[in-house]
């Protein structure tokens, strides 16, 4: 049997052309069900029905034989990385060293591994990264996954991390699921604890057809010294034969695993319901906020408040009225260019403030629009709100990007973040330099004020990607829905889905930046095993310096200068090296005072650290 992987990321959007109604809830449900596993496996159903006729005559205690293993491909991964994309990452509240992140990397020559989320962890704050052996597949031997993916993370109050992710598999040829799962690790990310009830929701599909599913989960912990403190929560859609509906289940810190029923958070009345986002504030009151239509004319956001842990939740109030591609009745455009149709998505994000200031339990959104009740004339924008009163109102929306207006530029696929110290960042792809509207940088913007207004917008990468063939490598999902930024007290950093090359390779990137009304980035790497970048001494530099750097396999090498515009000043290596630490000399006296950055480059990708030469 061929494996044929179809990735996960996306929300069961078949339900949008339907009427979801007291009468026909169940008819609906299972309309959306079975269309959207149509979309995300993309396999002809007479396939499908193939594969059920053979479940009939096993059932039936009619052998079916299985497939020869040689029919199988078996695929290693090793130096020539296969691509990732789609991630989430966390900072571990316990240890802000602690950093992890997870991408769906496509694999369509293993069955058994068709689509894995890799755990990549740092213990030294992202100066070196190492991948935990847990692989997310079904523990069921036999298991074949056939689709899967959105990777998420959750810590509790005292640094337990929790991981959730979704399989779409085939087991012994005998039943079809649908799976969110869940694990958790107490050694910050290096080995992951499976429980015996390690299942968020999970369904049986026949005929392409279930009476449920479980999709585009969203975690939040509660840190707070609130009754609930350490109750991990799972937002996510979960239409059944009641109807389509935005849901939470939760874990108890004291349970061994999450509640098999769901609290309904969105009213029945919606005709198109998706995209939860959670957060929980500095009182334990749980924030779940969601996209949504009742007229499939008009689409918004809408938040709603849980305070007594999850139990029960207010009716919805609006964040916002969202215009946007493929929704919105009179939308112009079905999707983003470069990105595939069934990826478009507002992306919608809340985070609440937990800080001491004067912001202290101010509730922030960030989504992607092309405007709020009508098309704007700008492409799509990153749009920004804030309550300060639990959700009851929301400010009016502001947008975070600040290139001119007037001109069809895309940004999209926003993350948001606030520190300890009420410092809040937002990141999203930045097509704002390219007239054709197909390349994209990585942007971030700080806000200082408590989201009130946003700092110049700091470009992060170096270099464009062209999002033409960036899903040349992945089936077409390009970078998938989403990105992630994470914050420290002194940092943030964000993370996304770099394809620079141009040639269809993803790689997950990480940035460095200090919090400050700055225009600069401090790091920017590849998160990967296998080299670093490690120091400069003396720093500042101010005549003659070395730079420590290793690689864990011989790989060829090049170390290079640039200056603050990119141009290449100097070059300290160029060819093959050994494995191990290495310290290479630099002479900076011919240099000008001011900022440079050294690049590493290697077979496994590269690293950029600044440098400051002064006298």
């Amino acid at each position: 049997m061929k494996c044929i992987v179809a990735t996960f990321a996306f929300g069961l959007l078949a339900a949008a052309a339907v009427t979801a109604s007291a009468q026909n809830a169940q008819a609906v449900s299972s309309h959306a069900i079975r269309e959207v596993i149509r979309e995300k496996l993309k396999v002809p159903p007479e396939r499908w029905e193939e594969l059920l006729r053979a479940t009939a005559l096993r059932d039936s205690a009619q052998r079916v034989p299985s497939p020869a293993k040689s029919a199988v491909e078996e695929t290693t991964i090793s130096a020539d990385p296969l691509p990732e994309s789609e991630m989430h990452a966390i900072v571990n509240p316990a240890d802000p060293s602690n950093i992890l992140v997870s991408a769906m990397r496509l694999n369509q020559g293993n069955q058994q591994e068709a689509l894995l989320c890799p755990i990549y962890y740092s213990k030294d704050g992202g100066r070196s990264w190492n991948k935990s052996a847990f692989k997310n597949i079904p523990r069921e031997t036999g298991a074949l996954v056939a689709g899967g993916g959105d990777p998420v993370f959750a810590a509790d109050a005292d640094g337990k991390l929790y991981f959730s992710w979704i399989n779409l598999y085939l087991l012994n040829f005998t039943s079809i699921y649908m799976g969110m799962f869940w694990v958790s690790s107490t050694d910050g990310g290096v080995t992951w604890d499976r429980a015996a009830n390690d299942l968020i929701g999970r369904a049986r599909i026949v005929s392409l057809s279930a009476t449920e599913a479980f999709d585009k989960q969203w975690l939040a912990t509660d840190r707070t010294s609130s009754p609930w403190r350490n109750t991990v929560y799972a937002a996510m859609f979960h239409p059944d034969p009641a109807g389509i509906k935005i849901a939470v289940r939760k874990k108890a810190p004291d349970s061994l695993g999450f509640t098999q029923t769901s609290v309904r958070v969105s009213s029945a009345d919606f005709r198109f319901v998706q995209f939860a986002s959670t957060a929980v504030d500095p009182q334990g009151g749980l924030h779940v906020t969601f996209f949504a239509s009742r007229d499939s004319v008009t689409f918004s956001l809408y938040h709603a408040l849980s305070t007594d842990g999850g139990s029960s939740f207010t009716a919805e109030t609006k964040v916002s009225d969202v215009h946007f591609p493929r929704y919105s009745a009179d939308e112009r455009a079905s999707s983003i260019a470069g990105l595939d149709t069934g990826r478009v998505y507002p992306c919608p994000h809340i985070v609440a403030d937990h800080s001491q200031g004067a912001s202290r339990g101010t509730l922030y959104m960030t989504w992607t629009g092309d405007g709020i009740d009508r098309y704007e004339g700008n492409g799509t924008d990153i749009f920004f709100s804030r309550s300060g009163d639990n959700g009851a109102s929301w400010s009016p929306p502001l947008v975070v990007n600040d290139d001119p207006r007037g001109r069809a530029r895309d940004q999209f696929h926003p993350s948001l973040a606030v520190n300890e110290n009420g410092v809040i960042a937002v990141t999203w792809y930045d097509r704002r330099d390219d007239a054709d509207n197909m390349k994209a940088h990585f942007s971030l913007s700080f806000s200082f004020d408590g989201g009130r207004s946003f700092a110049k917008n700091i470009p992060v990468t170096s270099q464009a990607m062209d999002f033409a063939s960036a899903g040349t490598r992945n089936s077409g999902f390009t970078v998938g829905e989403y990105t992630q930024v994470v914050m420290t007290k002194t940092e943030a950093i964000p993370f996304w889905a770099d394809g620079r090359k141009n040639d269809g390779d993803l790689n997950i990137m990480a940035a460095f930046i200090p919090i400050a009304p700055v225009s600069r980035v401090e790091r920017i790497g590849t998160v990967a095993e296998g080299f670093r970048l490690d120091a400069v001494h003396p720093h500042p530099v101010a005549a003659e310096s070395a730079v420590t750097w290793s690689i864990d396999v011989a790989s060829p090498v090049q170390l290079r200068v640039s200056d603050a515009l990119g141009r290449i000043v100097a070059t300290l290596i160029d060819g093959a090296q050994r494995a191990g630490t290495h310290r290479t000399g630099f002479d900076a006296r011919a240099l000008a005072p001011g900022t440079y950055y050294l690049s590493l480059s290697t077979a496994a990708g590269t690293t950029t650290r600044s440098m400051v030469v002064a006298r």
